[in-house]
């Protein structure tokens, strides 16, 4: 395999994870990579596991990994039956997208698969939710953006401190780019995704969000 191929593979690996701040602001880490004009259509020993090693940390992010992740971190026992089901899809999509990334024997077909299974969980758990204004602010986006949040209130007599959750453990901040003086609707569904530069799901257990969708991520 080509060595900017394996890049490529890290590269797509990397779309679920990254650091909060990457996944807020849209901005990701790119990996240089410097070939002789006389590149080899093989990869070495070293370049093979040096590549592995770049796409491990990666996958630490998620599922199985050594350092645990934001979807580790969720409390099954804090969500309904509903919820633990979306995490476990969640999860499924997770080890996909692993099996799929490997370098040696990679597998796009299943890695566009786990893009898709992740997709079709989140629309069928969230399609109905709608989300409440809160304010336009300064410090998110590029130069400001309007907040949206759901729940609105507290989901229920488990109510966590902290930030409200919906009744299976859940609860989303989107943001909308437009100009402070835009007017701004006081509730928007959530679907149709374009609509939102950010959406970012959050579960009890986890402080940052677990799935971020949205324009950055197109």
């Amino acid at each position: 395999m080509k060595f900017d191929q394996a890049v490529n593979n890290i590269l797509h690996e990397n779309y679920f994870g990254g650091s909060p701040a990457e996944q807020s602001s849209g901005i990701r880490r790119h990996v240089g990579v410097t070939e002789d004009e006389q590149e080899s259509d093989f990869m070495s020993k070293d370049e093979v596991k040096q590549m592995q090693n770049m796409l491990n940390k990666g996958i630490e992010d998620r599922r199985g990994g050594k350092k645990k992740s934001n979807l580790q971190l969720v409390d099954p026992n804090l969500l309904s039956p509903s919820g633990r089901e979306f995490i476990a899809k969640l999860d499924h999509a997770a080890e996909m997208y692993k099996q799929g990334g490997q370098i040696r024997s990679p597998n796009p077909e299943l890695t566009s698969q786990a893009a898709d299974f992740e997709d079709q969980a989140f629309q069928e758990s969230f399609s109905q939710v709608q989300l409440d204004y809160v304010a336009f602010d300064r410090g998110e986006g590029f130069g400001g953006a309007h907040v949206y949040r759901y729940p609105n209130v507290a989901g229920g007599e488990n109510q966590q401190s902290g930030m409200p959750h919906d009744k299976d453990g859940f609860r989303l901040m989107c943001q909308s780019t437009a100009n402070k003086g835009d007017d701004t609707p006081e509730a928007l569904p959530l679907f149709p995704l374009d609509q939102w530069e950010v959406v970012n799901l959050f579960a009890r257990g986890s402080e940052e969000p677990i799935l971020t969708r949205g324009k950055i991520t197109q």
